[in-house]
Parts: C-alpha cells; sequence; structure tokens
C-alpha cells in the first residue's frame, strides 16, 4: 500500500491477509515492509488495538509498529514526519499527540500494556481523527495505520467514523 509516498505493509495486516487467503498449504513467510522516504509533509496516526481479544497478536501489532515508526525515524532527515499514537480497547486513549520526536513514540509504543477488555475501535478512530483534525497543516498527507484484529465488541459502528477521516 503507497499512501503519501510511504509504503507501508504491516506484519498484522499481512497475517490477516494470509489466514483469510483461499491457500491455506502455502507456507508462511516473514512479512516484509518497505518505507521509503517521504516526499511531502506527513501525519500519521498509530492506532493500536490493545483488547483482550488481541492477545496472540499484539506483540506483533506494537512490533510492526515499533519498526515502521524506527524506520521513518531513520529516513526523515528533513524532519517533515509527524507520528502520533492512539490506543484502544472498550476506550481510547491519544497516548502521544503528533509529532516530530519519533523516539518519544517507539518508547510509548514500547510500555503500552495490554488489557483484558472489550474493543471499541469506533473509540480509537475517533480519538485519531480529533488529532489529526486539531494538528492539521495545510499540505500535509495524513496518514492513519489501524492495527486490530478486528473483532469489535463494543461501541458503534467503525465504518462512518472511517469514512469522515478521508477529509
Amino acid at each position: 500500500i503507497l499512501l503519501g509516498g510511504i509504503a507501508v505493509f504491516t506484519s498484522i495486516m499481512l497475517y490477516q491477509l494470509r489466514k483469510q487467503s483461499v491457500a491455506p498449504n502455502v507456507p508462511e513467510s516473514k512479512p516484509k515492509a518497505e518505507v521509503v522516504q517521504p516526499s511531502c509533509n506527513v501525519d500519521l496516526m498509530l492506532t493500536i488495538d490493545r483488547s483482550g481479544s488481541m492477545r496472540q497478536n499484539y506483540a506483533a501489532a506494537k512490533s510492526a509498529a515499533a519498526a515502521l515508526v524506527n524506520k521513518l525515524d531513520s529516513l526523515d532527515t528533513q524532519n517533515i514526519v509527524r507520528v502520533g499514537l492512539v490506543s484502544f480497547a472498550g476506550t481510547a486513549s491519544l497516548d502521544i499527540g503528533l509529532t516530530n520526536n519519533l523516539s518519544s513514540v517507539s518508547t510509548a509504543i514500547s510500555s503500552m500494556p495490554a488489557t483484558s477488555s472489550g474493543t471499541c475501535i469506533e473509540c480509537g478512530l475517533t480519538t485519531t481523527n480529533s488529532e489529526l483534525i486539531a494538528k492539521k497543516v495545510s499540505g500535509t498527507k495524513q496518514i492513519v495505520v489501524l492495527l486490530s484484529d478486528g473483532k469489535v465488541n463494543g461501541g458503534g459502528d467503525p465504518i462512518p467514523v472511517a469514512d469522515s477521516g478521508r477529509g
């Protein structure tokens, strides 16, 4: 997926795609990601599900998010990328607002605990959209990377919230 000059592939996304594949006998290979130097200002929000249903995939989601942030940090020589972090389960929290200090985002990801509560993707996306709207800079590409198993058991339908963020 190429978004705003950044190719984004996360291990959790590829895992879900593989899991739904019609070729179940194909051996799994390690997902590969390619992140390229952005050619414009980018605001990227990581929205991570830390609910009980993510128990099996939570470490992989955190690892994928941290790898993306670390790669962006190494490539962003012009300081044109801001990254923010939202985590959610039954409710959502803005863990780190959009910032150029990508090492602080990595630290927040590594210290983010899992929970045993429900999954409100709508809550996560609402908090994400609020941060993008509040910190919008003209001409900046806005990207949301949602890491979740997609098992909604709280809140409303996340699709209208996701669609509203396409501004």
